[in-house]
């Protein structure tokens, strides 16, 4: 990439065959906030191109802005931040058993349950679970990963009947009219894991039905019910939330013992792993509908480039962004 004379090497699809290319940046790019790590080449794309995507923040920030709006607060797990450890303890007191997650963690690395069960803490990670010390608790939340760098969750029950912890991957991205669309539901299964149910971190995957079928009998509706509108309509809430337009999307929810729905995140790269036929059509669509609708009435100057400060507002007045 030549950012001086905004010129980016890339590769172009000519007859079914991949041809080299240089060109200038186009007027949109479908990206992944992945990328956000390449700081100068981001600035760059912002700059000169409209980006599908944006990261939303902390999982904090996320969680504390769908209570601030209220529509949605019935889906939030009891959370809180702190510095102080006593608060934790206090908040473990509470509720007995609570998820310990890092701000910015991804992927269900360096997620721990605590417990406290008859005075005594337990600590889980992955497949193991530990006996600690109140002296030996203090020295986990103050040594090994800082109480600051943290959030504090009431542990939702979301488990299987064969004790295994899972969520619903709600997977959804932009369709050809502009509106999202649910690519796929997909069951995350920590087969054999007492925390997370992240599948990179072991495990396995299930289709919806049958999985609910399985494992809540008559309810099994009516929690499918709910899921499905929580996908119908709180996409659209997060990008109200937070002011913005997005074009994919990973919607995290548990069901708790009492069968309740929770929202635990949302992922803006929510990646490929499952799903990628369906993923690839609505894509595929998206760009058309952005390509016809947006791009094709674009402004260009003199020079007949397009002027992407003017195709950035048309941009936002479409999908109405203030």
């Amino acid at each position: 990439m030549d950012i001086e004379n905004r010129i980016i090497t890339g590769k172009v699809l000519v007859d079914d065959e991949w041809e080299s290319r240089q060109l200038p940046p186009p007027a949109f790019i479908d990206y992944s906030t992945f990328c956000n790590k390449y700081k100068e080449v981001v600035e760059f794309l912002k700059e000169n191109s409209i980006l599908s995507n944006r990261r939303l923040g902390s999982k904090y920030n996320i969680y504390k802005k769908i209570l601030e709006d209220g529509e949605f607060a019935h889906l939030i797990i009891p959370t809180i931040v702190t510095e102080d450890p006593s608060e934790v303890y206090d908040f473990l007191d509470k509720y007995k058993e609570i998820i310990l997650k890092p701000k910015n963690g991804q992927r269900g690395e360096g997620i721990y349950k605590l417990s406290l069960r008859d005075g005594h803490y337990f600590l889980a990670v992955n497949k193991e679970e530990k006996t600690l010390s109140k002296e030996e608790a203090d020295d986990f939340l103050n040594n090994k990963i800082n109480v600051k760098h943290y959030l504090y969750q009431k542990c939702i029950h979301s488990k299987s009947k064969s004790e295994e912890p899972f969520d619903v991957r709600i997977r959804l991205e932009k369709n050809g009219k502009g509106e999202w669309e649910v690519a796929i539901y997909l069951v995350r299964i920590g087969t054999g894991n007492k925390v997370v149910s992240n599948i990179t971190q072991g495990g396995s995957a299930s289709q919806l039905d049958p999985f609910l079928q399985a494992n809540y009998g008559d309810d099994w509706k009516k929690i499918k019910r709910h899921i499905k509108e929580v996908a119908r309509t709180f996409p659209y809430k997060l990008e109200k939330i937070f002011n913005t337009n997005l074009q994919a999307l990973g919607v995290d929810v548990g069901i708790d013992s009492d069968h309740k729905v929770y929202f635990f995140e949302a992922n803006t790269a929510p990646g490929l792993d499952f799903g990628m036929g369906e993923v690839a059509v609505l894509k595929a669509e998206y760009y058309n509908y952005v390509a016809k609708e947006i791009l094709g009435h674009k402004k260009r100057d003199k020079s007949g480039k397009p002027v992407i400060t003017q195709l950035k507002q048309d941009f936002k007045e479409r999908f109405s962004i203030k």
